[in-house]
């Protein structure tokens, strides 16, 4: 047992208190091993800790806390939750390292205790949010030194059977490869650095508000809508970021069958989106419109000495929109001397990309051991790209997703097709009716599937919702209904060319591409002034994602909105009138 185990517990139970995190939280349970911790010299400090002598066996490591916590987040799901441990506790204070770790654990309270209010904000979007993530060859992805924030939503679906050895509890927070995480800033060799606070408080700070988000727009096998959802749920990620979020969007698909790719902003018109979003702090910009406009680069260390060594490196280093200084360059020799000597330095970037401010801090054991170091908006492949393609992955800010899903405006091209279309055919001004079929090849077998049935009853069925809807709620003698679909010819416009219903559909030559056409239906649809026919449940938005964009465009309006649930064929369709 360290002899000095009693004595940092109790320092960071002191530090949680002096910087007021205690009133902040429910409790504070401390999972104790080794030799017992007296509580009342806790609860002296303050009443809200709660101390479990768990354990004499000192080889649980952090796994038993671990396994307390899961267990704990099964009940209250509801829950944010800090990890936190006694770093390096097996450490003597006469180790070359002692100084190190106590840097550390300064380092991470700093940006987790003393920023808490930011992090559990940033828990309303993401699932973990933490520092000095690390991703190497060797081992899986993690935050080196193991302190975190997580809701208890998600650290409850980990999987705590494999929880052996001492490393194990380090890799298991990031073990869901589809975790969406934050991670606040990156210091490196903790162990080796005793790092003081004014070396980054501040670059902690700029953090938290110069933030780059990357959507992945058009994915192979992905539709309008999802990609739209893709850049709608980015967009909410980034309203929930502090300061200013620029979000470099990935290129648009266009048809999904040819993998057909477009400049997003030839798709859509940014500057109205951009108008529309300013007051969330998002910004957002096709990758083919970035460019460096200009980068900064010091090197040293930001509280001793640093010296500015832009020549030196744009020279050598840069070229269009890419600064990337390989692997092995010795700094100390392109500027002639050493301007910290005998201190592992750091890389200080400050650049600006299309009047945007970033600063990124970077390590020169790091460039000269192990990797180029690079500011590169050429080579996207390396970008963290997110494609968050369902409603749900708004985690519970739907107001905002439906709001920026509503602020998505195309470039007028596609506005003038749809409507040139409408006006050529409702020339005497006629109520609208909007009737979205899905009856495409794609569609039949899937939703069958999901009911459990063949794919004839299902046809079968979902044709008949249609029918009685049409039937129930559209006059035949004084309405126009617009049919949106890519299959033209089924069942139920038969039925309606049979019943004299005037209907229409938009002829799909007109325009190349599936999903640029459904670009224009969709902007059709608008213009529903009657009764919408479409294929999601209101309540738990399964169904389509097109019928689904279609009913939030209408969600203020007083067109009555028959929603069918493809997912529950038979059940009777949902009948909406007002705002839902």
């Amino acid at each position: 047992m360290s002899p000095h185990k009693n004595k940092l517990i109790l320092q960071m139970a002191t530090a949680l208190n002096h910087h007021h995190f205690m009133d902040k939280t429910d409790f504070v349970f401390i999972n104790n091993i080794g030799d017992p911790l007296n509580e009342s010299e806790f609860k002296s400090i303050h009443p809200k800790f709660i101390v479990e002598n768990y354990s004499l066996q000192m080889d649980l490591f952090e796994n038993c806390t671990i396994r307390q916590m899961h267990a704990f987040c099964k009940i209250h799901p509801e829950y944010k939750v800090l990890y936190m441990h006694t770093k390096g506790v097996t450490y003597e204070t006469s180790h070359p390292f002692f100084a190190g770790i106590q840097s550390w654990i300064k380092y991470f309270m700093f940006c987790l205790v003393e920023n808490a209010d930011i992090c559990t904000d940033y828990l309303d979007i993401y699932d973990v949010v933490g520092t000095n993530y690390q991703k190497d060859s060797e081992n899986p992805h993690h935050y080196s030194g193991n302190f975190w924030w997580a809701n208890a939503s998600y650290l409850n679906t980990l999987d705590v059977s494999r929880l052996r050895d001492k490393y194990d509890a380090e890799f298991w927070i990031l073990q869901n490869p589809k975790a969406l995480w934050y991670n606040i800033y990156k210091l490196e060799h903790m162990y080796q650095v005793d790092y003081p606070k004014s070396n980054y408080e501040e670059r902690v700070n700029l953090r938290f508000r110069e933030n780059i988000l990357y959507c992945k727009f058009g994915t192979s096998g992905i539709g309008l809508c999802n990609q739209l959802y893709s850049l709608v749920n980015t967009m909410v990620i980034g309203s929930v970021l502090k300061g200013n979020t620029l979000i470099i969007v990935d290129d648009f698909m266009g048809d999904l069958n040819s993998n057909q790719y477009h400049d997003a902003s030839t798709i859509l018109d940014f500057p109205r989106i951009n108008k529309a979003m300013k007051e969330y702090g998002v910004t957002i910009l096709s990758k083919q419109a970035v460019q460096i406009e200009s980068i900064q680069i010091h090197y040293g260390q930001c509280h001793a000495n640093l010296v500015d060594i832009t020549p030196q490196i744009m020279e050598r280093f840069y070229t269009k929109n890419r600064l990337c200084i390989p692997k092995g360059t010795s700094l100390n020799e392109i500027l002639g001397y050493d301007p910290c000597e005998n201190v592992r330095k750091q890389i200080y970037f400050t650049y600006i990309i299309n009047g945007f401010i970033f600063h990124e801090t970077r390590d020169e054991v790091r460039l000269f051991l192990h990797e180029d170091m690079e500011i590169d908006f050429i080579n996207w492949e390396k970008k963290p790209w997110l494609s968050p393609t369902s409603i749900t992955d708004c985690k519970g800010r739907t107001e905002s997703f439906n709001l920026f899903l509503s602020n998505v405006c195309f470039s007028p091209i596609y506005e003038k097709y749809a409507n040139l279309f409408v006006s050529s055919k409702n020339r005497g001004g006629s109520k609208i009716n909007v009737i979205h079929l899905r009856l495409e090849e794609d569609a039949i077998p899937f939703w069958s599937s999901i009911n459990g049935i063949s794919c004839e009853s299902y046809e079968d069925a979902i044709v008949k919702q249609y029918i009685n809807s049409i039937q129930a709620h559209i006059d035949p003698h004084d309405s126009l209904s617009v049919i949106l679909s890519m299959n033209t010819e089924n069942r139920v416009t038969k039925w309606m060319t049979e019943n004299k219903y005037e209907f229409v559909q938009m002829d799909k030559t007109m325009i190349t591409g599936r999903e640029v056409n459904a670009i224009v239906d969709l902007l059709i649809s608008k213009k529903c002034n009657n009764v919408f026919i479409g294929n999601i449940n209101p309540y738990n938005y399964h169904g389509s994602t097109f019928s689904y964009a279609i009913l939030n465009a209408l969600r203020y309006t007083s067109v009555k909105k028959i929603c069918i649930d493809n997912d529950d064929i038979y059940h009777p369709p949902y009948i909406l009138k007002e705002e839902i």
